[in-house]
């Protein structure tokens, strides 16, 4: 019985603390995250922001905020990179708020809720038989205890996990932002391109006509 008990409990602590740790702010220097939103604090004090690009064991690569061409940090140069709650693209520039709600699903945020749930009213079953079980023949046990603990850790853990999902399903609708707006500037670069063209040949044509003109009143 109390390895019955003990198993669900301590698999939904386990999974709790791993959820809540593996959203840290903080990233190591050595293991970047691409596309990952940070404020660099460099070794002399000054803070750079931007996105990482890139990185490997001698530098990282990112596009600074500032600046908003690609630069690179010797990870020597380096003493923290702390993940920022602003998504930037990849010329620099900050995503609003409302462009990446407006591409955001939910299905991250209701798949992991559900599995919250379920392993929380598991762990809370498991409970609520050790502590509110009937102690004798007869005794009809606090079966009221029981089912409010029941809905307790199926609601602490669809919150916990449901959370964390919607954290994942803001990061993938960043990122669609991201290559959208990309898109959109490659779209732009190639009517610019078009538009040059155009003018090239309007040119050429006016040169044409203006040189048969010139011969023809000789």
């Amino acid at each position: 019985m109390r390895k019955r008990i003990v198993g669900p409990l301590l698999l939904f602590f386990t999974l709790s603390l791993f959820w809540g740790c593996s959203s840290g702010k903080w990233i190591k220097k050595t293991e970047p995250e691409a596309q990952a939103s940070v404020r660099f604090t460099l070794t002399d004090g000054s803070q750079r922001e931007g996105m990482i690009f890139s990185g490997n064991q001698r530098q990282i690569v990112y596009i600074d905020a500032k600046s908003h061409h690609r630069d690179s940090l010797k990870l020597a140069q380096i003493r923290s990179i702390r993940r920022l709650d602003k998504y930037f693209d990849f010329e620099g520039n900050v995503i609003p708020d409302h462009e990446i709600r407006s591409l955001r699903k939910h299905t991250k945020t209701i798949l992991y809720g559900a599995g919250g749930m379920l392993l929380g009213a598991t762990a809370g079953t498991g409970l609520s038989i050790a502590l509110f079980r009937p102690k004798k023949e007869g005794d009809k046990g606090n079966s009221n205890a029981a089912i409010a603990t029941i809905i307790g850790f199926g609601a602490a853990g669809a919150w916990l996990f449901g959370t964390r999902g919607a954290a994942e399903d803001w990061d993938r609708a960043a990122f669609t932002a991201r290559k959208q707006r990309i898109k959109e500037l490659k779209q732009v670069i190639e009517e610019k391109k078009k538009i040059e063209q155009l003018k090239k040949e309007k040119a050429r044509l006016l040169k044409e006509i203006k040189e048969k003109k010139t011969k023809g009143k000789k």
